[in-house]
């Protein structure tokens, strides 16, 4: 016969094994909630983004530029950072200076700000030179580094070699988030658009996608900044079809 304490100590062991059994065999669903959750938050924040976008009409009689520049020769500045006061960051709007460039010593407070409607929790590959939340890292502060990262990109078009239903290729800047390349002169800021110039309607329009987990890419001496939502690199052509490809692929091979 065992001790009565024996006999105890086992049961307690095969409680614990039963409960570790009963955990191992719930696992997966729980993550299944929580990877659900997630994936819940980051259409919300699409949600916001497009409610956003035509409160800024409403506001402006147009919608945000996809990129501008604060002056001639300057790195533009994206959508995004035009965009804050209506998602609810009018604190950080405030503080910064759209006359100076994006790197500029004046703005940089204001960039490293994590914004929560731009990053997406559900992603779950980024890029080498961002943190799991959301700051540029392993690159020069005068660069950008601990800048606060977006998980969606503004789209400019579809990709400009692609050809349309009438074999001609579309071209630069067909939607609604437009670019400065392809414009005389590079100007500071490019034309209007405004629903009405939106000929196959907004719902069957792409505004703004998903392109989550992404940082930096190298430029020669400098970093292109494709994952920082201060950064007018965060608005793009859209190269393939949706959900086509590898992520690490997409980042490399936004069309800007």
């Amino acid at each position: 016969m065992f001790p009565a304490d024996s006999k105890k100590a086992f049961t307690r062991v095969e409680l614990l094994v039963v409960v570790a059994i009963i955990v191992l065999l719930l696992l997966p669903a729980i993550n299944a909630a929580w990877e659900s959750a997630r994936r819940v938050q980051c259409k919300n924040n699409l949600r916001q983004i497009g409610i956003g976008k035509r409160n800024y009409e409403s506001a402006h009689r147009k919608f945000p530029p996809g990129q501008k520049r604060p002056c001639l020769g300057c790195d533009e500045m994206a959508w995004s950072a035009f965009f804050l006061p209506f998602i609810e960051e009018t604190a950080i709007d405030e503080r910064i200076d759209f006359r100076k460039e994006l790197l500029d010593e004046v703005n940089r407070p204001a960039a490293r700000s994590i914004i929560s409607t731009y990053l997406c929790p559900s992603a779950g590959i980024v890029e080498a030179h961002r943190t799991p939340t959301g700051v540029l890292f392993d690159i020069p502060e005068e660069q950008g580094g601990g800048y606060g990262c977006i998980d969606y990109m503004g789209i400019s078009g579809p990709s400009r070699k692609a050809e349309d239903p009438g074999g001609r290729d579309y071209g630069r800047n067909r939607v609604i988030l437009i670019l400065l390349k392809g414009f005389p002169a590079r100007p500071l800021e490019p034309p209007a658009v405004r629903t009405k110039h939106v000929k196959d309607s907004m719902s069957k329009t792409i505004g703004v996608a998903e392109s989550s987990g992404r940082g930096v890419q190298r430029n020669g001496a400098s970093w292109k900044l494709g994952g920082a939502w201060f950064s007018g690199n965060n608005t793009a052509h859209v190269k393939r079809p949706i959900n086509q490809g590898k992520p690490e692929d997409a980042w490399d091979e936004e069309e800007i």
